[in-house]
């Protein structure tokens, strides 16, 4: 919850506050790289989108009836 809040309630962009918290060649940002390596954002990003685009059909259907 600490990360999140901080997120929310900081005027700071959340990169530069992840930034200020990953120790340069320490194992968060070890961690991090390989995420980005085997690009789970973009994963995260089309799995979101797949959905959204379900819901919408689901939803027309529903109208529909």
């Amino acid at each position: 919850k600490g990360a999140s809040l901080l997120a929310d309630t900081s005027t700071t962009p959340v990169n530069i506050l992840r930034e200020q918290v990953t120790s340069k060649g320490g194992t968060t940002e070890q961690g991090l790289l390989s995420l980005e390596n085997l690009k789970v954002k973009q994963a995260i990003i089309q799995a979101a989108q797949a959905a959204e685009k379900r819901a919408k059909i689901l939803g027309d259907q529903l109208g529909n009836e």
